[in-house]
């Protein structure tokens, strides 16, 4: 469902700008007369690879067909997210990362047909350099219990996380979307305004109706939250605001 897929064609991410037709600019002025320096890069022996998340050290969150990866564009070193502990059923294939903080924690989701049902679970590696530091969470959208596959999608750097319980059906196209968003506070002490465990977040829509797809992104360190949410009667992809 999550996986990146191998294809015919070799999908290159690109740090900062691509001029048209794919080509990539070494040096490229912007409107405001900045100039910018591009670098092609892409995970080696993979056949597709996907920059997610850039925390402000630097580290890029990065996931491809070879498994997921942090990638330092400083000196060019992509390190792969070391293997579950066996205990978990997970391997390193089986992980999506999406987010990384300043403090070097990573979070994402993983699947495998022979854990949790097949269902995704939301994981936290609290340091790349430790496997022993992975923890693997499930949980169900309290209001709609066909959403129960987990993606962990942001975390700031007060450890509050953002993510998505979505249905099966959504993850394969087959059914109408539906999700539902929450923040979740791994410790076991409030953080700001978030206590302990899930707060779920269905947002009322301008027109006035209920959430039926919320996804969650990114989260700062203030707290504020980004990310899109629909209902059947607002148009799909409404921001969440």
């Amino acid at each position: 469902m999550m996986r990146q897929q191998s294809t015919t064609l070799v999908v290159v991410a690109v740090v900062a700008l691509v001029t048209g037709g794919g080509k990539v600019a070494p040096a490229a002025a912007g409107a405001n007369g900045n100039t910018y320096s591009c670098t092609e890069v892409d995970v080696p022996g993979a056949t597709s690879t996907s920059l997610w998340r850039l925390n402000n050290n630097g580290y890029i969150a990065a996931n491809s067909t070879v498994g997921p990866y942090i990638y330092n564009p400083t000196t060019g070193v992509w390190t792969p997210l070391p293997a579950p502990p066996a205990a978990s059923g997970f391997v390193a294939t089986d992980l999506a990362v999406y987010d990384l903080n300043d403090l070097g924690v990573v979070v994402g989701a993983a699947q495998d047909p022979n854990v949790n049902g097949g269902l995704e679970e939301g994981f936290i590696l609290g340091s790349i350099s430790n496997a022993a530091s992975y923890a693997f969470y499930s949980h169900v959208d309290p209001g709609n219990a066909t959403n129960n596959n987990t993606e962990f999608r942001g975390i700031n750097n007060n450890g509050l996380l953002t993510g998505w319980s979505v249905s099966t059906g959504t993850l394969l196209g087959t059914t109408p979307a539906s999700a539902g968003g929450f923040v979740f506070n791994p410790s076991a002490a409030a953080i700001g305004n978030f206590p302990p465990g899930y707060t779920t977040f269905d947002p009322v829509l301008s027109d006035g109706s209920t959430a039926t797809f919320t996804q969650l992104a990114g989260i700062n360190n203030n707290a504020l939250i980004a990310g899109s949410t629909s209902s059947c009667s607002a148009p799909p992809g409404s921001p969440v605001r």
